[in-house]
């Protein structure tokens, strides 16, 4: 790692272990931010021969519907959108109380602020024994205004149903998030404890071979062995998204590698943690 903490020349693909044609890994989707410095760093944190072609390809397609169906507005809003790739009108079709659909075109300004967040509950690969009704997850609000089934409002008032907005029970929208903030999570390990501080347990389902979010994502919806939500916490203003590293035992040799992260802090998102893999104690 760089004296700055930002950077680290990995050596090979994070994802898969291959050594061929490497190319760098922005921790943080730019999308999402990636070029730009967390709350008290000066630049972007970043992986340096990290991702092979073919895992490339893979991650960034994921990306790219994440951004596109999760995050289409707040994007905008916050302007993480790419400037040279801005139409001056983006399409949207809207629904009125009667179930008519109409196609419109809206400049930049008169797109709706809004964004949903998934919450999870605990994560089943650190429940024993695992079971599928201890599985909790949902969807909240962070920005609206949005309709009952939490879809973005036009100014008259009249429900966005494209670009699809994430819905209370879209399974969709909760695991496409729940790969991206995989990825974030196995790229801030990586730079933070190195590729072989630890055995990664997710590469997989970030590949989206493994299709089990559940087992591997955490957050306050509700805590298994209590029944009650997690501890919620609060908006910060100057921070676009927060991180940092947690480790738990996992039995008298290993303990679970866990990142935890608020991506839209600045909109009080809530805090989901992913649990990446595990190290020696």
């Amino acid at each position: 790692m760089t004296n700055d903490g930002l950077h680290r020349v990995v050596g090979r693909c994070i994802y898969c272990d291959s050594t061929d044609a490497l190319t760098r890994e922005h921790i943080i989707p730019e999308g999402l931010g990636g070029r730009r410095a967390l709350e008290g760093y000066h630049e972007a944190h970043v992986l340096r021969e990290a991702s092979c072609e073919v895992c490339r390809q893979i991650t960034q397609s994921l990306e790219q519907e994440c951004l596109r169906r999760v995050f289409p507005f707040v994007r905008i809003a916050l302007d993480l959108d790419r400037k040279d790739r801005r139409p001056p009108q983006y399409k949207v079709i809207v629904k009125d109380g009667q179930g008519n659909l109409e196609e419109r075109w809206l400049p930049r300004n008169e797109l709706p602020i809004s964004l949903a967040m998934p919450i999870y509950g605990d994560p089943t690969i650190m429940i024993k024994p695992a079971h599928p009704n201890q599985v909790f997850w949902g969807v909240t609000q962070l920005v609206g205004p949005v309709s009952p089934m939490i879809a973005p409002l036009t100014s008259d008032g009249k429900e966005i149903v494209f670009p699809e907005a994430p819905k209370r029970y879209n399974m969709r929208h909760v695991h496409l998030t729940a790969r991206m903030m995989a990825k974030i999570a196995l790229g801030w390990s990586v730079l933070y404890l190195g590729p072989d501080g630890f055995k990664p347990l997710i590469r997989e389902f970030i590949l989206g071979s493994d299709t089990d979010f559940a087992r591997w994502m955490g957050g306050f919806a509700r805590h298994i062995l209590t029944g009650k939500p997690h501890a919620q916490v609060k908006a910060e203003p100057e921070a676009l998204h927060m991180f940092r590293l947690a480790f738990e035992p996992k039995n008298e040799k290993e303990e679970f590698v866990i990142v935890c992260m608020r991506l839209f802090a600045m909109f009080n998102g809530p805090e989901n943690w992913v649990v990446v893999g595990t190290r020696r104690r």
